[in-house]
């Protein structure tokens, strides 16, 4: 069946069309094509809570001081305030290239077919999912929990809370003003196979309407509009095999074209295991550390963590010099073997 949004602004669309609005017709495209899509990612019921997994000096880079950038374990002389929190000291999502799964953004063109009507009937649209390097994104992950304790969690130190040397900050859904950006991760060939159709549906439904048709470059010979191409990058990293099933992740994905010029940065990281790496990332404003690390909030140094008691010290001093009193500091009860 139709998608009833495309059919109901389809009016709308020729008028713009044909008084030579083409900006307001992309604008009216680019609010709406976004709502076919993502219900069908929408968070697990019954999340009350979002855990982040991360390592200890990225935390603490992202609480530092905004001239220290350089510098994530600079404390400032005792308890003296630091300058005031500003949009740098938000959470961040990192570049997919070392990600835990090795088919990142892959498996959701691996079981496509030739003669699948998506690839058929829409090969460009089809070629923009199957190339990540068309489409390379930036991922924050979440785990979606019911209660806080869950975060506690082996599994989940191993594969995203830096081996268990990491830690994880923990706050409740309702801290966040906004969470349309937050999409659920679907597993398992089953889901794909339904993508497929829905995304069938919606570009077929797009193509019904002449004015799409004619003149906004929805045709198999020209490059996929904006419009669209945006609201299909975070597809590719919404589906994950169900080996991850139980990881019940969230993501917020931010394409690599609506990264702003100059908001790119570069994480230098140096362990015994990997020597120096570098991972790039990008701010998150709607989670600024302000926003989200209150009362309520938590949190967690992994069970793998050395000197966990120096870690706890200087995380809990970051936290009282920053303003950001009521979030608790503890350490995993877990005991871990690599």
């Amino acid at each position: 069946m139709p998608v009833p949004e495309i059919s109901a602004i389809a009016t709308r669309i020729d008028r713009y069309l044909a008084d030579g609005f083409r900006d307001s017709a992309d604008c009216l495209l680019a609010s709406v094509v976004p709502n076919l899509i993502r219900p069908r990612y929408g968070l697990r019921a019954g999340t009350e809570y979002l855990a982040h997994y991360t390592s200890v000096d990225a935390l603490l880079s992202i609480l530092r001081c905004p001239v220290r950038r350089d510098d994530p374990f600079a404390l400032g002389s005792g308890h003296a305030e630091l300058p005031e929190l500003t949009d740098t000291n938000c959470l961040r999502a990192y570049d997919t290239y070392n990600a835990n799964d090795p088919n990142e953004g892959r498996y959701f063109v691996s079981l496509s077919q030739p003669h699948d009507s998506l690839v058929t009937r829409h090969p460009n649209v089809w070629a923009l999912l199957e190339d990540r390097s068309l489409m390379p994104a930036y991922v924050a992950s979440f785990r979606s929990l019911t209660r806080v304790a869950d975060v506690d969690d082996l599994d989940y130190w191993r594969a995203y809370g830096d081996g268990g040397r990491g830690c994880a900050i923990v706050f409740p859904l309702s801290f966040m003003a906004d969470t349309s950006s937050l999409l659920q991760v679907r597993y398992g060939k089953e889901s794909v196979k339904a993508a497929h159709r829905h995304l069938f549906e919606v570009l077929e439904s797009l193509n019904s309407v002449p004015g799409l048709r004619d003149h906004l470059l929805l045709s198999d010979t020209n490059p996929v509009p904006e419009y669209l191409s945006s609201s299909l990058s975070p597809i590719p990293y919404l589906h994950k095999s169900y080996g991850f099933e139980s990881e019940s992740e969230a993501r917020i994905i931010v394409p690599f074209a609506d990264v702003p010029p100059g908001s790119l940065y570069c994480h230098r990281r140096v362990t015994r295991e990997s020597g120096t790496t570098f991972r790039h990332y990008v701010e998150l404003k709607e989670l600024r550390v302000d926003r989200i690390l209150r009362t309520g909030s938590r949190i967690m140094l992994g069970p793998a963590v050395s000197s966990a008691r120096n870690i706890q010290f200087v995380l809990k001093q970051r936290l009282v010099s920053r303003g950001l009193v009521g979030t608790s500091v503890c350490t995993s009860r877990l005991d871990y073997r690599s």
